[in-house]
């Protein structure tokens, strides 16, 4: 559920703003982070689950 809000934000994020320069920059480098981050649970929970058996 989480990973399905994570994405509807970033969506939403990406068609709503408008910034430029460094703003832009930041922006993209903090939904890179988090797409990061949110793609290294995925795989540390499919870790988790493949131990438990």
């Amino acid at each position: 559920m989480f990973i399905g809000l994570e994405v509807w934000a970033v969506v939403v994020v990406l068609t709503t703003v408008q910034v430029d320069g460094a703003t832009s920059v930041a922006l993209a480098l903090a939904l890179a982070g988090a797409m990061v981050a949110v793609l290294d649970a995925c795989r540390s929970w499919r870790s988790l689950g493949r131990e438990s058996r």
